[in-house]
């Protein structure tokens, strides 16, 4: 922060996380500490996903969703490097991005690898995480401030459609955590089918999980205040914390 405020930036720490620097004024693209990979750029709402995640070294760890890599980089950062993490995405042409986000923050840990979500059940043994994160594919609703053209193009059936796909990844990894590991759930989109519906639909279907409840009482306060949350789920919207619209489920393994 000094550093920042020596170039003549505006900052001030973060509500969310500690390792959150929030930029009140001055263009971080052209700092020197961005350029030289000593920051990276990600909005409080994701950094959320990461503290929920509650990732410590030498664990194992998969982001079944992970590009363009934000998250996962700021996993592997909460684990200082030391550990194992397995990151994967649908496209390889994305895979990419991951691998050049994690060369960029000097991240040895990450493994990177196309595939679908889907399938990973048949790719590693059962039990074998200790943190599973699924940023799932969604609407975007959540991010129509930076993105307005999302509300031209999405339509009724896509949300159905990805709610569907939602409730289908969380099923197939589902058996790749061990017994008393996080698996979290996040969307960027405010709709209730992709978020506590499916929530509830995988809970009611899966009698080995169950939400956590000591999820949203570790929240700051600040960012309670201003957000919709039940036991172990919380809804941000863009003027909860002036960040992105983001809905975050932290599920337990029991059995």
């Amino acid at each position: 922060m000094k550093k920042l405020q020596a170039e003549g930036f505006e900052v001030e720490k973060s509500i969310v996380s500690n390792q959150g620097i929030v930029i009140k004024k001055g263009n971080i693209l052209k700092s020197a500490l961005f350029k030289d990979g000593y920051v990276t750029i990600q909005d409080q709402s994701s950094m959320l996903v990461g503290e929920a995640v509650d990732t410590k070294p030498n664990m194992v760890v998969l982001d079944t969703c992970s590009a363009p890599g934000g998250k996962v980089t700021h996993l592997a950062e909460k684990m200082r490097n030391e550990g194992i993490v397995k990151a994967h995405d649908l496209h390889k042409k994305k895979i990419r991005l991951v691998e050049n986000k994690a060369k960029e923050l000097s991240l040895s840990i990450i493994d990177a690898s196309a595939a679908d979500a889907r399938t990973l059940g048949e790719i590693y043994p059962q039990q074998h995480f200790d943190r599973i994160l699924v940023d799932a594919p969604c609407s975007g609703l959540g991010v129509i401030r930076s993105k307005p053209d999302i509300k031209y193009r999405k339509k009724e059936e896509d949300i159905e459609s990805l709610a569907k796909i939602q409730y289908d990844i969380l099923h197939r990894v589902s058996s790749l955590l061990k017994i008393g590991g996080y698996l979290v759930y996040s969307t960027c989109t405010v709709d209730q089918s992709e978020n506590e519906m499916v929530i509830k639909k995988f809970l009611e279907q899966h009698s080995n999980y169950s939400g956590d409840q000591m999820f949203v009482d570790s929240l700051p306060e600040q960012v309670i205040q201003h957000a919709s949350s039940g036991n172990y789920w919380i809804q941000l919207f863009p003027h909860s914390i002036e960040s992105d619209g983001f809905f975050i489920a932290r599920l337990t393994r029991t059995k």
